[in-house]
């Protein structure tokens, strides 16, 4: 999808993925610096819904990137062993 998978690495402990390079660390940035706009009140005159719709696509577009993200280092993972 949007991130590469050469990014991030497998937590320690948990479910999920932590960056291991600049780009990972600039992902997760942009996917919060992207909510944060929408929620800016002078830049934007939309409604709370349209806010609410917007900010639950970003986190949408966000949480599946990771899944995928993590179903291709856990397939890689498991070609290692």
């Amino acid at each position: 999808m949007i991130g590469k998978p050469d990014w991030f690495t497998k937590k320690y402990f948990g479910i999920g993925v932590r960056p291991k390079t600049w780009q990972g660390w600039a992902y997760i940035l942009l996917a919060l610096a992207l909510i944060a706009f929408v929620w800016w009140q002078p830049l934007w005159d939309w409604s709370q819904q349209t806010r609410n719709t917007i900010t639950i696509v970003l986190a949408a577009v966000v949480v599946l990137d990771t899944i995928h993200i993590m179903y291709i280092l856990n397939k890689n993972n498991k070609g290692n062993e």
